[in-house]
């Protein structure tokens, strides 16, 4: 558990600086995989995450949270 908390905590630090609470679920889920694969080459990890992708793209405006363009 401590090992998960470090690797969020390092990413927050190091990678992203700024994490939102809308999306701290897929924020968690990156971390989650990084670290469950990390025993991984980065040939494999890449074929895994492709794999294992189930979700179409994010659009932007799903992104931000906006329904349409302001006129």
């Amino acid at each position: 558990m401590e090992g998960s908390w470090t690797s969020l905590k390092r990413m927050y630090y190091g990678v992203y600086r700024y994490i939102s609470f809308k999306h701290l679920q897929r924020y968690c889920d990156e971390m989650n995989f990084r670290y469950n694969s990390k025993d991984l080459d980065d040939c494999r990890r890449f074929d895994l995450a492709i794999r294992t992708t189930n979700r179409a793209r994010i659009k932007y405006r799903e992104l931000i949270g906006k329904s349409g363009l302001a006129a």
